[in-house]
């Protein structure tokens, strides 16, 4: 059976940085360590983690504005090789969508860049003017992109031997399991790992070239 859809992480993946979120915190001179460790205990929410961080960052400055926010997040670079990758899905008329537990404003602009099908991630809840509130909304757990995936598959009417997906970490092995292609990409360079390989990976790419996938979909 030949792959009709491909889920994308963002982060480490798309773009060539392994999380929007740490490229926020390093602007701002913070850092969610404490936060991320009581996340992976079980002890606060997705919902609970995005206002943390975003509570981090208003401490350091109490008016943010969204403006400054894509400022920071769209300097992100593409991966090497993104752009011509999601073409050759697309003339191969193969469907294209991120799932990400980074930032909407961002996983838009760049679905919207590279001329992909959807994309998911989580919302910064915003004031009439534009500035932080302190709030989001988790719309992609981050152990949960498996549920997620599956409706996409619902939506386009695509079957699980039917899609494969691309991710850069352990938070990616829900997602893999949804897949009958999952592969695990530049994953030697996202801290986050610490030697943790998600199950369900069935190819391994460590070359920082988004192209060398293709051989495995195509």
């Amino acid at each position: 059976m030949s792959i009709k859809l491909v889920a994308f992480d963002m982060d480490g993946v798309l773009l060539d940085h392994h999380s929007s979120w740490v490229k926020l915190h390093d602007h701002f001179g913070t850092d969610n360590e404490f936060s991320y460790k009581q996340y992976m205990d079980g002890m606060i929410d997705d919902n609970e983690f995005i206002r943390r961080d975003i509570d981090l960052w208003i401490g350091k400055k109490p008016r943010i504005h969204i403006d400054e926010i894509k400022e920071i997040l769209f300097s992100i670079p593409l991966m090497t090789g993104a752009v011509e990758t999601i073409m050759t899905l697309r003339e191969n008329n193969i469907r294209s969508i991120i799932i990400s537990c980074g930032l909407e404003i961002l996983s838009g602009h760049i679905a919207d860049k590279l001329g992909m099908d959807d994309h998911i991630s989580n919302r910064l809840i915003l004031d009439r003017s534009g500035y932080l509130t302190g709030e989001g909304i988790a719309k992609v757990e981050l152990l949960g992109k498996d549920s997620v995936l599956n409706n996409y598959q619902k939506k386009y009417g695509i079957e699980k031997k039917e899609t494969a997906s691309v991710g850069d970490s352990h938070i990616d092995g829900s997602m893999f399991a949804q897949s009958s292609i999952g592969i695990l990409f530049n994953h030697l360079n996202n801290p986050k790992n610490a030697g943790n390989i998600p199950l369900g990976a069935t190819h391994t790419v460590t070359r920082k070239d988004l192209r060398n996938i293709l051989k495995y979909i195509i």
